[in-house]
């Protein structure tokens, strides 16, 4: 408790008081007297989930009524009147304020009579405020579940942590436990060496910083049959875009698409030459079918991407380097162009296209021959200069992937088809034979 004492004098309004003396309008006994505010009292009273709360008592010579200006500067921005009618005895309550804050707060009364007071600035801090309510846990599922795990998600309404007990006993007596990420909101946890086509009955907590918890329990789950699956090489399917224009891409964002056969965590990784690396995590809970926008990338500008994905097991897989080309600068036939350099219209000239545009085609051409010497040791290789316009055109208008042109570089050009484009051409036997060289 913090016990502040104060009085404050009223000056002025004295020929006022003289005045509705004489015509009776005022007790006698307010004649000599000035109004008080005294014996102020600010008392920190138990918190709550909503926050804690302040007790300010204060008295006044005469009976008033009684306001509380407050915040967390001097300049306030919040307000409580009393509702109870004239007095001596004052008593307002502060609800919903944060802990370990330093509050400023000003005392304001008024007589029926029009005297008013008003104290100076004065300030008090609130404690760090302990909560008495558990968590509210909702959305409890099992997301995932296969011949030797199960995951479990759930939510909280305020940040706690996250702990999962399972047994084959519906009971749970002595049950195992498994744990995930603490101080969150949005709950997953891995249970992982169990037995296929087993029962397990399961019990999820979450424990706040302040000590409440919450179960949610009386539930279970079925093991898959069998685990073989689980054996297989984790791979990285279905991903798009994997060429520009695509509606999956704007000037400044490109949102991917991809699958896993377990469920995983992922991430791509981008490079372009105005802007060099960036990775940016996928986040959230595992999952098989990925989907997240990467933001804040450059119009008109060429990235070099790649995904990569981490199982439930520990294993990582990564896709072979895509090359896309963010919009904001784009033909009507479809092709990233540029402001200016001109462009060429007229007979098809490849994969349907049938207006160039020159400047950026020079420009991913350049494009083109960097990557190039990247992934052959700083030199561009005497095959790749040999048939140097068919794989700029594979580039710019087929849609060919960087990968595809590499092994078409390196195996005599059979993942890059000089009048197929690559969505159409990617189907075939030979792009399949050559591209897992």
């Amino acid at each position: 408790m913090k016990i502040m004492r104060l009085r404050l004098i009223v000056i002025g309004q004295l020929f006022l008081l003289l005045t509705l003396n004489a015509v009776g309008l005022v007790p006698t006994r307010l004649r000599a007297a000035d109004l008080v505010i005294d014996r102020v009292t600010v008392a920190e009273q138990s918190s709550t989930s909503q926050g804690g709360t302040m007790k300010i008592n204060w008295f006044t010579s005469l009976e008033a009524d009684g306001r509380i200006d407050y915040g967390i500067t001097s300049s306030y921005g919040y307000h409580i009147v009393s509702s109870l009618p004239p007095n001596l005895n004052h008593e307002i309550i502060l609800g919903g304020l944060k802990g370990e804050t330093t509050y400023h707060f000003k005392i304001s009364s008024t007589t029926p009579f029009g005297q008013q007071m008003e104290s100076f600035d004065q300030t008090f801090k609130t404690s760090k405020f302990k909560s008495i309510t558990s968590p509210v846990i909702s959305g409890g599922r099992v997301s995932y579940v296969g011949g030797s795990y199960f995951i479990v998600t759930w939510f909280t309404d305020v940040k706690s942590d996250s702990k999962v007990e399972y047994s084959t006993d519906q009971k749970l007596v002595r049950p195992a436990r498994a744990g995930g990420q603490g101080d969150v909101t949005a709950h997953e946890v891995l249970i992982r060496s169990l037995k296929p086509a087993i029962v397990y009955w399961y019990r999820v907590k979450s424990r706040d910083r302040d000590g409440n918890e919450a179960a949610w329990d009386g539930y279970s789950v079925t093991t898959a049959s069998s685990t073989a699956d689980e054996k297989d090489p984790l791979a990285i399917t279905q991903v798009s875009p994997v060429s520009s224009p695509d509606t999956l891409i704007s000037d400044t964002t490109v949102t991917f698409h991809w699958r896993t056969n377990r469920p995983a965590r992922g991430w791509v990784d981008l490079r372009s030459k105005k802007k060099g690396s960036k990775r940016v995590n996928e986040g959230g809970f595992y999952r098989i079918e990925h989907e997240f926008t990467v933001t804040g990338l450059v119009p008109a500008t060429v990235y070099i991407t790649k995904l990569q994905a981490t199982d439930i097991f520990g294993k990582s897989v990564t896709t072979g380097e895509v090359s896309l080309a963010t919009s904001g600068l784009t033909s009507s036939s479809g092709f990233v162009s540029s402001s200016g350099g001109g462009v060429s219209c007229g007979q098809t000239y490849a994969y349907g296209v049938s207006c160039r545009d020159l400047a950026a085609e020079r420009n991913l051409a350049g494009d083109l021959r960097e990557l190039l010497s990247s992934a052959f040791s700083g030199r561009t290789p005497s095959a790749a200069l040999r048939n140097w316009y068919t794989l700029v055109k594979a580039y710019v208008y087929g849609g060919y992937p960087m990968e595809a042109i590499v092994k078409a570089v390196k195996f005599g050009g059979k993942t890059v088809h000089p009048a197929i484009p690559w969505s159409a051409w990617k189907d075939s036997a030979d792009y399949k034979e050559y591209i897992n060289r």
